[in-house]
């Protein structure tokens, strides 16, 4: 068993805290520049914390970006570099998304055909690019255009007429 590390754990955390340190001083510096406060946002965003709805969100934004990291540094584990996880991750959602509203099982049994469904189809995505990498020696950035398409899909299948108007018709104001 490894003995504990405690300048490795200090490097694993300043980094983060650095990026949040910058992350705040050149956000407040733009506000400062075009004459706004910095303090209003900042309590905002803390006020509007403290609302359930809006922590889901957060914990859905975050475990969103949380599994596009993961599939980036597993691949980095392996001395690949995957800037595709993007397209991976929407085209994944969009077919888990079908295949959810089609199946009807027992939660126990559909949550995971659904993680497998979504498995699948980001790995099949991946594959494309790996075949093209291995049989064709196409470089990363040109397999960079495997997202566009599944970011169009996704994109146009969000914006559907029926959904458009199913918006329009829940954001007007009452008569």
């Amino acid at each position: 068993m490894k003995k504990f590390d405690k300048e490795r754990l200090l490097l694993g955390v300043a980094g983060p805290v650095i990026a949040l340190i910058v992350a705040v001083v050149l956000t407040s510096g733009v506000l400062l520049a075009s004459g706004k406060s910095p303090i209003e946002p900042y309590s905002l965003m803390f006020e509007q914390a403290t609302y359930s709805d809006v922590q889901v969100l957060i914990i859905n934004q975050a475990g969103m970006y949380y599994l596009a990291a993961l599939a980036v540094a597993i691949g980095f584990r392996m001395n690949l570099f995957n800037i595709g996880v993007d397209g991976q991750y929407r085209l994944a959602a969009m077919i888990t998304a079908v295949v959810g509203a089609h199946v009807a099982l027992p939660a126990a049994l559909q949550i995971p055909l659904l993680i497998a469904v979504a498995m699948l189809t980001g790995a099949f995505w991946a594959g494309i690019a790996g075949l093209l990498k291995t049989t064709r020696g196409v470089s990363e950035v040109s397999r960079r255009s495997c997202s566009t398409p599944s970011r169009r899909a996704s994109s146009a299948t969000s914006r559907s007429p029926r959904t458009s108007a199913c918006r329009s018709a829940t954001t007007r104001p009452p008569a």
